[in-house]
Formats: structure tokens, C-alpha cells, sequence
């Protein structure tokens, strides 16, 4: 990145950080060589993250959880609400323990993996009961092979109950128009 890197954030510097610099460079004594990456990154994160609060960050982020356990047709499920799915899914392995039929999907959904591998799903568990709080829902849960999760709730679930994830403060809220929200 050597001093590229170094010429492209300080492209991007708005407000106070483009001040600061700009008083940094002031102060500098004359002719001494560009920063380099490693030199400009230092200086910049003591100024605008300073060691106590990068360690603050790297605790919180340890303790970070990417699931909340809610009902999934009367049983507790590990539940992953993802805005990137069309589908929500159910695991293979939590599908075991589901009370309600399962059919066949008219036309196969194939589902890209991180990986970039693709998962046919091509059988579905219709009008499973979702619970969170006081409020059941109703959603069709896609087959998945998948283990880290024991229900993926996508778009076709998140759009109609009007769902708001706060990712800084890790919260799920169904804002249903004229109910309570529902956190």
C-alpha cells in the first residue's frame, strides 16, 4: 500500500480528521519523506482510536453473537435473521423436530454458500408458527443442509412484519403499522 494507500485516505478525510491532518503536516519540520502506511496508520489510530478503546472493541466483538433463540413451531431455535436471503430456511437437522407437513417446492431454489458453492432446496415445511415475544408468525421454512443454524429468516419473512435490525445496539424490532413495537 506504501504511501498510495496514504494519499488515497487522505483523499477521502472530511471535517475533523482533514483538519487534524492538516495541522499534523503544518507542525512537521520540512523535508523530511512521506509517511508510509505503517507511520500514517499509527499515528492516525492513536489520534482517532486510541489503544484503550481499540481493546474495548476487541472484547465487545469476542462477546459478539450472531443468533437469538426464538420458537420455531413450539420448540427454542437458534435463529439467524439474514437481509441478504429471498427464502427462510430451516436445518435439516431441527426439521427432525417439526410438527407440520412437508411438501415439495414446484421448481428447486438454488442457494449460494459463502463459499460460492450452490445448495439445492427443493422441499419445504409450510405455515411453521415463529415466536417472539408475545407475537406468532407464520412463515414456510426452505430444507437446507446447513448446521450452523437452526432457522435462517430472510426477506420473505423481515418485509411483512416490518423488521428493523440494529446491528450497533444488536437488536431485532417488528415494527408492525398500529401494534407496539415488538423488540
Amino acid at each position: 500500500m506504501a504511501t498510495n494507500g496514504v494519499d488515497f485516505v487522505l483523499f477521502q478525510m472530511t471535517r475533523s480528521a482533514k483538519r487534524w491532518w492538516n495541522n499534523f503536516v503544518l507542525t512537521r519540520p520540512a523535508g523530511l519523506p512521506a509517511f508510509t502506511w505503517d507511520q500514517f496508520s499509527q499515528i492516525f489510530l492513536e489520534k482517532f482510536l486510541p489503544v484503550t478503546l481499540r481493546e474495548y472493541y476487541c472484547k465487545q466483538f469476542e462477546r459478539l453473537q450472531q443468533g437469538s433463540t426464538i420458537s420455531v413451531c413450539n420448540r427454542d431455535a437458534l435463529v439467524l435473521f439474514d437481509s441478504g436471503s429471498t427464502y427462510s430456511y430451516v436445518s435439516s437437522y431441527f426439521a427432525l423436530y417439526l410438527v407440520v407437513p412437508r411438501d415439495s417446492l414446484s421448481a428447486p431454489v438454488y442457494v449460494s454458500t459463502l463459499m460460492g458453492d450452490a445448495i439445492v432446496a427443493d422441499r419445504v415445511y409450510r405455515s411453521c408458527v415463529v415466536i417472539i415475544g408475545s407475537l406468532a408468525t407464520s412463515e414456510d421454512l426452505l430444507l437446507l443442509d446447513m448446521v450452523d443454524f437452526d432457522v435462517i429468516l430472510g426477506m420473505d419473512w423481515l418485509s411483512p412484519y416490518h423488521v428493523i435490525l440494529d446491528c450497533h445496539v444488536k437488536t431485532v424490532t417488528l415494527a408492525l403499522p398500529g401494534l407496539p413495537r415488538l423488540e
